[in-house]
């Protein structure tokens, strides 16, 4: 048992002995290097840092005008032609009406809804509406009469007569 308490005393010893010259060794680094050199590298860490934080803030200003801008955009956004697509579904305009009405709420600086009011655009949908109406006063034109003409099968050939037969069946098909 004295030998494990002689032993431990020994590695206490050298850890000691070998704590101090680390010690020494540190010390003396820190004499070696200048203080000259330190201010020097000290003035170019702080410069950097100052840039670094500037554009850290520009940054940060940056993220916020997106952050505003979006999300004005999103509370805001309705597809390019929703007006367009309403008036084609509400009032069933086809693109040609749709068209005058860009161009009238372009010329006026009114939205498409709001250029529906305009005189000239009630007056092409009037001008419209009055040719339909006579379009569809019209009397078409006739499927035929219905008198036929007379025709002799005792003239036709028996092939003849079996086509005449099968044009029959189809029209009453």
């Amino acid at each position: 048992m004295q030998e494990d308490t002689t032993f431990e005393d020994n590695n206490i010893n050298v850890i000691d002995e070998t704590v101090e010259n680390n010690s020494v060794d540190i010390a003396i680094e820190e004499e070696v290097s200048t203080p000259s050199e330190d201010a020097v590298d000290v003035e170019k860490l702080k410069e950097t840092n100052r840039r670094l934080y500037a554009r850290l803030k520009e940054a940060e200003t940056e993220v916020k005008k997106i952050k505003s801008t979006s999300a004005q955009k999103t509370s805001n956004s309705k597809p390019a032609n929703y007006e367009a697509d309403l008036l084609r579904v509400a009032k069933g305009y086809d693109d040609e009406l749709i068209g005058t009405l860009e161009v009238i709420s372009k010329g006026s600086g009114k939205t498409l809804i709001q250029a529906q009011e305009d005189p000239m655009f009630k007056l092409l949908l009037a001008k419209i509406q009055e040719e339909e109406r006579a379009n569809k006063a019209k009397l078409g034109a006739s499927k035929g009469s219905s008198q036929h003409q007379a025709v002799s099968i005792k003239n036709m050939t028996p092939a003849e007569h079996k086509e005449y037969v099968k044009e029959m069946m189809q029209k009453l098909n």
